[in-house]
């Protein structure tokens, strides 16, 4: 921020960091002059935050970790939106197939729109794709997950179609 200020160019770069929405850090206390900083900066710097799922399930499936990760990205991603950053968003819709997929797909999006009216018009469905150093871990599982994807983004389509929202993918 500071190099490209100094050089005069803030209005002609958009300047972006990567989230994969696993620590708060930014949204502590003790990061108050950091997080002021980025304010300062305006409308010229935005996040693009990973969420790794659609639900508790699908995110521990996706992560290895406990499900309840799931909320806890949705709460940093809260906490960002609460700060008035640019947020955009990329979601991963890898998960077995499970008789509530549609259910949960929609409220996905409903939680979406609950942080921020625009969220889901800023939300990109990650393709997920089998390559060269992930093919040994592919099983079963995995190879069906990579598959339902697909349905999944189907879903996501249609219930952002559903919740009157216009499909942006």
């Amino acid at each position: 921020m500071d190099a490209i200020e100094a050089r005069g160019s803030k209005s002609e770069v958009y300047l972006w960091s990567d989230d994969n929405l696993s620590t708060d850090l930014l949204l502590r206390k003790d990061s108050r002059t950091l997080l002021e900083r980025i304010q300062s900066y305006g409308r010229g710097y935005g996040k693009a935050c990973c969420v790794k799922g659609f639900d508790a399930e699908s995110f521990a499936f996706n992560t290895s970790a406990e499900g309840s990760g799931f909320e806890e990205q949705l709460l940093i991603l809260r906490g960002y939106s609460e700060m008035g950053l640019d947020l955009h968003i990329y979601v991963t819709l890898t998960a077995p197939p499970r008789a509530g997929d549609r259910e949960a797909m929609t409220r996905f999006i409903e939680r979406l729109l609950n942080i921020r009216d625009d969220l889901p018009g800023r939300a990109v469905p990650l393709l997920v794709s089998e390559f060269a150093t992930m093919t040994a871990r592919v099983n079963p599982i995995r190879a069906d997950a990579l598959e339902h994807q697909w349905r999944l983004l189907d879903m996501w389509r249609e219930s952002l179609h559903a919740l009157g929202l216009a499909d942006c993918g």
